[in-house]
């Protein structure tokens, strides 16, 4: 079990909150090297293969995607070159591999909250506010691996058979596997509903079996958390991230202040892991 899991979800979800707002408001350069250096080591922290093979097939396409397509739609500043009579400007493409960067930062974050914060974390945060929300999202994340799990399951089937073939394409074999699995899965859905209305859902004040607790480690994550992101907060308001990419490029400005501020609440959830894993080391070796 990883470090942030043992920590309070209010604590991890105050994290997380801060980090992806500022990713997204931070086209600063610097501000963008930490942002997605440090979720892309923290994605392959919590899983080596699985944060790589992310980066190859999803998390690059989307980057360059990103700085491909800016270009042709955003014409300000110097004209580098031509494509089809469409001038491609130096603002235009570095605009569009920041905002690519930018992307890239946030998919990765995500790619570890979901990790670090299953479902019945969110389904505790929500059930005070609205429980039916909360529930509503649980049931949403034990659905979706379900689903693939029965579509997989009824290819295996029909290629074992010989209903479908494995040179068959795509749309082909996709249509029989999902039209033979609708009717199952809306069977299951129904049958998840009458199991909840028998076992009484709505009709009182909804208990939870989820018992969380403040330690001293939240109240200390925690703290870093605030003391960072309130400096952060304060630089956005006074302009020290400032940076423009149109109609030229600004200077960016020499605050080591609030860029160390912003590389300690990125780093912290790698800190904290680290930390606990080298704890956990050393208890194993003296076993």
């Amino acid at each position: 079990m990883r470090g942030l899991t043992r920590l309070h979800p209010v604590t991890v979800f105050l994290w997380f909150l801060f980090m992806i707002v500022f990713s997204v408001i931070l086209l600063n350069p610097v501000c963008l090297v930490i942002s997605s250096i440090c979720a892309f080591l923290y994605a392959v922290f919590l899983k080596k293969g699985e944060a790589v093979k992310y980066l190859v097939y999803f998390g690059l396409p989307v980057a360059i995607t990103s700085t491909i397509l800016n270009p042709l739609f955003n014409h300000i500043g110097k004209v580098l070159f031509y494509v089809f009579g469409v001038p491609v400007t130096l603002e235009a493409l570095l605009y569009g591999l920041a905002a690519g960067v930018m992307l890239l930062s946030v998919l990765f974050w995500f790619f570890s909250f979901q990790i670090v914060f299953p479902a019945e974390n969110i389904q505790y945060l929500m059930q005070k506010i609205s429980p039916g929300i909360a529930l509503t999202i649980s049931m949403v994340f034990q659905f979706i691996p379900r689903v693939k799990e029965h579509l997989k399951n009824t290819k295996d089937a029909f290629l074992g058979i010989g209903i479908i073939d494995e040179n068959d394409g795509f749309l082909k074999t996709g249509a029989k596997v999902i039209s033979a699995s609708v009717l199952p899965i809306i069977e299951n859905s129904m049958e998840t509903a009458d199991y909840m209305s028998c076992m009484g859902f709505g009709t009182r004040k909804r208990t939870s079996y989820l018992a969380y607790k403040f330690h001293f480690a939240d109240f200390v994550f925690i703290g870093i958390t605030l003391i960072a992101s309130t400096t952060i907060v304060y630089g956005i308001v006074s302009g020290k991230f400032d940076f423009s990419y149109y109609p030229y490029f600004t200077k960016i400005k020499d605050v080591p202040l609030f860029y160390i501020s912003y590389l300690i609440l990125a780093i912290l959830p790698i800190l904290y892991d680290g930390k606990e894993e080298i704890k956990w080391t050393l208890l194993k070796s003296k076993i």
